[in-house]
């Protein structure tokens, strides 16, 4: 998703005044933002992390002094007219602290957690705006901007948003976009605040300009050159993220502290470590019961060290235990170490006493616990804010009704919108109990599901995409929920209009029926017969369909009969891939004479179409490779992968002298021309779900993402015999996914995959049918790229096996008609 490079700072309530602003170059200038994709969405993440950290020109000049003491450069976020905040400067950082222990924030500030939430008390009332706070990019803030990005309407009145006197978002497509970048900005924002409850001066209340300890983490971030201990300069080895599980909690808060029990960040590095201003036996130290400055609680480590002067010395650590009370973890690290000078103390040496400092071992073993709990608690949080999940489709029990499922853990109660793209360019609600609102005060527990939900489809404006919608729930989830003008939770799903068409063999068994469904197998509607196929169906988009004799240049509302091109052209569109617009590409094997390059006497070609698979162009000879390639599954930018077979080695069989093959999954980044092996592995069907990124385990769509593919597979032996696989790097490795139960091969039942299509984004539909019985056969769905599978719908009546022999779906097309594909 690439977003635009403008987004809006609104005043807090809903209806406030907005302002445009354009992101700053400071900010891409900034090492870990220019590793990602402009205007992607972890750049608008990182930088709105940046952006929380700005100051007034007092406040910088004041943290350029703290720093010069300390023999460090200070730099300043943008200040002013041309990249401050358009409604004044002020210092955002007083509101980056929370002592869980006396529930307070710093020197007047807000507490962190209001000030990330956007709430009057996160604690106490976590749902009631600040209508005064200054944090213009806040999780309430979010939740606004995320609302107008889906809806292109304030939440306020539900009317419609309008382009800024001279702003840069001009059309209701850009304003959109430019909200979702204030969505992630502002979930920037709140992730900076969740990380700084990893830095123990944030939840101590330590005034900290020229911090040491986050100059060292700086460092080590960045891998900076630092002085040495023993002279010199050396790189500040690089952090460790870590692996720690991601905690999941009821309500915003809880990531900051949740209370007596103690499981937030906040509560944890508060409680667990010493700091530079409240070290072991500091008055600011005495002032919290842990970690206790009690010599015995500790275990004392020497270790040597030259100070450079000659003298023997030796540093002595105070070791201790940090408990995690989320996890339960223990852990045994350096909390704090004795002075150097200790060791001289009344020996006339130094007039010294026992002190303690903090170094960079102690700082190194803080950081290796709490570095990657920052990471894992900011992930639970951006999971919590996306919590919402929905599914939404035609009923299969009541013809006519939709259902919308609630996927998620929590009841859910408020309005549920369906919103459509009209050709005017806005985007527009679908009246229903409201005008503005399809299902008003409609209420769905976790797990559960609303029943005989009608509306009828929009016609003015008239759409500009048939049966595409957003669905949008906004109101209570939860503990989250919509008060004083704020617009509470929200949840969304993109629903796809589109056509799955099928072709199924007669029972007469000498023709082929197509049928269409617009609702993925809710309901059929027969759409021809013809004796000549087809026997599969392949969708290229721009309306293309293919099939071995007929193809269909509109979607198939008629077609085209090719079956007089020939057995090879039939050939080659059982084997098709798209290559962009009219353009196919496939392979197939020629007899060749016998070489050291073709030992077995064959040699694997490619041809190319330009009419949609109506006519090929002569075979080009693939180098090192002799066999065909199973239907190619394109990724886009000339980039395929298909199964095929590699020769390995012949010998002695029942029939004499036998080649022998292995399966290969082979890739092409040339447009097909060359193709190198990937995988060794034998899949079937596989299949391209876009490219994703996976997220705690799961998978969102991301352009900017990593190639997925699914496949099935036959695993002779053991338990389960059939199984899907998925892979999230394009098809280097494998990884077994879900498979529905019942359709596993093994007495009584033979079910067989035998065809598979992708139908959204992470949407599959499989095609079983049992090869030894009559007239049982299933489709299945899946809504997660393929992690679980349910039944969906029924096929058309009259259907034999085995059934389907072609399934494509056709996206954004509801006007199929019923035509006789025997007559074009």
């Amino acid at each position: 998703m690439r977003l635009a490079n403008v987004y809006f700072d609104a005043m807090t309530n809903a209806g406030g005044d907005v302002m445009e602003r354009e992101a700053h170059v400071f900010d891409s200038s900034k090492q870990f933002l220019g590793e990602q994709p402009a205007g992607s969405i972890a750049a608008w993440l990182i930088r709105g992390a940046i952006r929380e950290d700005d100051l007034t020109w007092f406040g910088c000049i004041g943290a350029t002094v703290a720093n010069a003491v300390h023999l460090r450069a200070t730099e300043c976020n943008p200040r002013g007219p041309n990249g401050g905040d358009p409604h004044g400067d002020f210092d955002r950082v007083l509101h980056h602290f929370y002592d869980p222990l006396y529930m307070r924030g710093f020197m007047g500030g807000k507490k962190a957690p209001d000030w990330a939430t956007g709430s009057i008390d996160a604690f106490a009332s976590p749902n009631e705006p600040d209508l005064l706070s200054r944090n213009h990019f806040s999780l309430m803030a979010a939740r606004e901007a995320m609302y107008r990005a889906l809806t292109g309407r304030r939440s306020l009145d539900r009317q419609p948003l309008e382009p800024l006197p001279d702003g840069k978002a001009q059309t209701p497509e850009q304003i959109r976009n430019a909200w979702w970048a204030t969505a992630f900005r502002a979930l920037g924002d709140a992730v900076h605040l969740v990380q700084d409850m990893a830095q123990p001066q944030h939840t101590r209340n330590d005034p900290h300009p020229g911090s040491v300890f986050e100059a060292w983490i700086d460092a080590r971030a960045l891998g900076s050159t630092v002085y040495s201990f023993l002279g010199g300069v050396e790189t500040a080895p690089l952090l460790d993220y870590g692996n720690h599980p991601i905690p999941r909690f009821a309500r915003y808060s809880d990531y900051w502290s949740t209370g007596a029990s103690g499981q937030g960040l906040a509560d944890y590095s508060n409680r667990e470590f010493f700091t530079e201003d409240s070290n072991f036996g500091s008055p600011a130290a005495l002032s919290y019961p842990s970690p206790a400055s009690i010599a015995g609680n500790y275990q004392k480590e020497n270790a040597p060290l030259s100070i450079g002067i000659g003298l023997p010395a030796e540093v002595s650590f105070l070791r201790g235990t940090v408990h995690d009370r989320q996890t339960g973890a223990l852990d045994n690290i350096r909390m704090t170490t004795e002075s150097v000078f200790d060791a001289w103390a009344g020996q006339g040496i130094v007039p010294i006493d026992t002190q303690y400092s903090m170094n960079r071992q102690v700082y190194d073993d803080q950081a290796r616990l709490l570095v990657p709990r920052a990471v894992a608690y900011s992930a639970g949080l951006i999971d919590y804010f996306f919590r919402g999940r929905l599914d939404f489709y035609p009923d299969p029990e009541q013809p006519g009704t939709w259902v919308i499922r609630n996927l998620g853990s929590e009841d859910i109660k408020g309005s549920f919108t369906l919103h459509y793209d009209g050709a005017d360019g806005r985007r527009h609600p679908v009246a229903g109990t409201m005008p503005d609102r399809t299902w008003h005060d409609l209420g769905i527990p976790a797990g559960g599901r609303s029943n005989g939900l009608m509306f009828s489809p929009p016609a003015d404006p008239a759409p500009r995409f048939p049966g595409e919608y957003i669905l949008v729930f906004d109101g209570e989830m939860g503990s989250e929920r919509p008060e004083a003008g704020a617009i509470g939770a929200l949840a969304a799903r993109y629903v796809s209009g589109g056509d799955l068409l099928v072709s199924a063999l007669t029972r007469s068994g000498t023709a082929y029926d197509l049928y269409r469904s617009p609702d993925l197998g809710g309901s059929w509607k027969k759409a021809g017969t013809t004796a000549g196929g087809p026997n599969f169906l392949r969708y290229l988009g721009g309306g293309g369909l293919l099939s071995e004799s007929l193809i269909s240049l509109d979607a198939g509302s008629h077609w085209i009969n090719v079956s007089a091109s020939g057995s090879q052209a039939a050939a080659l569109r059982r084997d098709a891939a798209p290559a962009g617009g009219p353009q196919l590409i496939s392979t197939y094997e020629e007899k060749v004479p016998v070489t050291a390059e073709t030992p077995r006497g064959s040699q694997a070609m490619l041809a190319r179409s330009s009419d949609h698979g109506a006519t090929w162009s002569a075979g080009v000879a693939i180098a090192g490779l002799e066999r065909r390639l199973r239907v190619p599954a394109y990724m886009g930018n000339g980039r395929y992968v298909a199964m095929g077979r590699r020769y390995t080695h012949s010998g002695p069989c029942s029939f004499g002298q036998c080649s022998f093959y292995e399966p290969v999954l082979f890739e092409s980044t040339t447009a097909g021309a060359s193709w190198l092996a990937a995988a060794q592995i034998d899949l079937d069907h596989v299949v391209y779900l876009g490219r994703h990124a996976l997220v705690d385990g799961k998978l969102v769509a991301d352009p900017a993402g990593q190639p997925v593919l699914l496949a099935n597979r036959y695993v002779s032996g053991g338990g389960t015999l059939h199984e899907f696989v998925r892979s999230v790097d394009g098809g280097l490795s494998w990884t077994p996914v879900g498979f529905p139960a019942e359709m596993q091969y093994g007495a009584p039942d033979y079910y067989s995959l035998w065809q598979m299509t992708v139908v959204g984004s992470g949407v599959v539909l499989a095609y079983f049918h049992d090869t030894a019985a009559t007239d049982r056969h299933a489709l299945y769905k899946s809504v997660d790229a393929g992690e679980t599978w349910q039944r969906a719908g029924e096929l058309p009546a009259g259907t034999v096996d085995p059934g389907v022999f072609g399934m494509a779906f056709i996206p954004m097309t509801r006007s199929l008609p019923g035509i006789d594909v025997a007559a074009q």
